[in-house]
């Protein structure tokens, strides 16, 4: 795992970020929400500098926050507020597509986040529950895959799971 940094301005903004090559991503708050407890997306890249980050959006809801991003820099995930912001959805964001909703492996689900993207952007790794509602489900995401649970895609993968639980 990548360390995690953080820095705080409690004039301005909270940073943290995760480290991969020479980009970053993680919260960024700016002034304009700086009143809530929100921040947004974002990402640093050589470019933007320590400055004013590139920000990512939202699917909609107050907030969200950027986990991880591919080795080239062309897709970061993590989670976001959906509008009510009483639901967190996985998102993949990418400069030709802005913020994707990943959805959830169950529909009932309130959470989904994604927590690892490959380094060449086309797999995510993550999990899906509704928090206090037993445990949460790992789930690997693809463009030709969609949504799948993590134990489904090692099984389909003639991956044997015997004795293996919290997937």
């Amino acid at each position: 795992a990548l360390p995690i940094y953080r820095q705080s301005n409690p004039k301005k903004r909270e940073r943290r970020w995760r480290i991969d090559a020479s980009i970053m991503v993680g919260n960024y708050k700016p002034t304009s929400v700086f009143s809530t407890n929100a921040s947004i997306a974002a990402m640093w890249t050589p470019t933007t500098g320590t400055g004013t980050p590139t920000l990512l959006g939202t699917l909609g809801g107050s907030g969200s926050e950027a986990k991880s991003v591919s080795s080239d820099g062309t897709v970061v995930v993590g989670v976001s507020q959906l509008a009510g912001d009483t639901t967190r959805r996985a998102f993949r964001w990418t400069l030709e597509t802005g913020m994707q909703n990943l959805g959830a492996l169950d529909p009932g689900h309130t959470l989904s986040e994604a927590i690892y993207v490959s380094r060449n952007g086309q797999y995510i790794l993550g999990r899906s529950s509704t928090p206090g509602v037993g445990l949460p489900s790992g789930f690997v995401w693809s463009e030709t895959l969609g949504m799948v649970s993590a134990l489904s895609y090692l099984e389909n993968g003639n991956v044997d799971v015997t004795g293996w639980s919290n997937l």
